[in-house]
């Protein structure tokens, strides 16, 4: 136990020493930018070999991969490899990518990486899309907002008979998401917009109700009321001259459907 203490104080030494020494050269102006890499990479290679001799303690892959991540992005810049709205993406992937691989070294335990991770990552990946041009107008809030509803999808999957909660957040915030892109591309407007969040309020209702036919027969009542004045809305509006028949056909054909079918049997 002691030996292994003293090797992450070994680590952490380098990791100190090698910013120090970088930020006095730096002061005194005497090492190239491609020597100020080198020194980082050299310092990240010793507590990566620091770590190879007991390769049970991974905490000493935290200074390795500090020194080295830098060293990184520093040549990344340097080289003009990645600029801009890459470059800052690529930061923010690479400092987020820790965090998963704690995370999958032990997924029970360190479930809590996952929270820096998913942040870094989306982040970077919006800054990546604002600057090609995929997120803008109403998908940008699209985007924003389904980023923060998907952690709740998946701890909802995680254990669905305890975590059944977690599907209200995340149908908020992907449901409104979808409205302001949709107004943004003017597929929504006037009475849609009032009848699209009253059929979002009865949808998940309706989802508990056929869960469990039995015991959840309350949710019809809210599903019911919801619905039937988003029917409302939607009536008064254009698109729903081409719905409204379209509905009653195939309700219809269902129901003659079901007729041949019982006498069939």
């Amino acid at each position: 136990m002691e030996t292994k203490s003293n090797k992450r104080d070994i680590g952490w030494g380098v990791l100190m020493i090698t910013f120090g020494v970088a930020a006095l050269f730096n002061i005194f102006g005497s090492l190239t930018e491609w020597a100020m890499v080198g020194l980082l990479a050299l310092g990240g290679l010793v507590c990566l070999v620091i770590f190879l001799t007991d390769r049970k303690d991974w905490v000493l892959l935290i200074p390795a991969y500090i020194l080295l991540a830098i060293a990184l992005i520093a040549t990344l810049a340097i080289t003009n490899l990645l600029q801009g709205d890459i470059l800052a993406s690529g930061v923010l992937a690479i400092v987020g990518t820790p965090f998963l691989v704690v995370y999958l070294f032990n997924r029970a335990e360190n479930w809590w990486a996952l929270i820096p991770a998913w942040v870094l990552f989306s982040v970077g990946i919006m800054i990546l899309g604002i600057g090609l041009g995929i997120l803008q107008g109403g998908i940008l809030p699209l985007y924003v907002l389904a980023a923060i509803g998907l952690p709740f999808l998946v701890v909802y999957f995680t254990n669905r008979a305890e975590n059944w909660w977690a599907l209200i957040p995340a149908w908020v915030m992907i449901s409104i998401g979808f409205m302001i892109a949709l107004i943004d591309l003017r597929i929504l407007n006037d009475l849609a917009i009032p009848a699209y969040v009253m059929f979002a309020i009865a949808l998940p209702f309706l989802v508990v109700y056929f869960t469990n036919r039995k015991g959840n027969r309350w949710a019809l009542i809210p599903a019911g009321v919801t619905g039937a004045i988003g029917i409302g809305f939607f009536a008064g509006t254009n698109l729903a001259q081409y719905v409204i028949p379209l509905v009653l056909i195939g309700v219809g054909a269902l129901v003659l459907f079901g007729s041949f079918a019982r006498r069939g049997a």
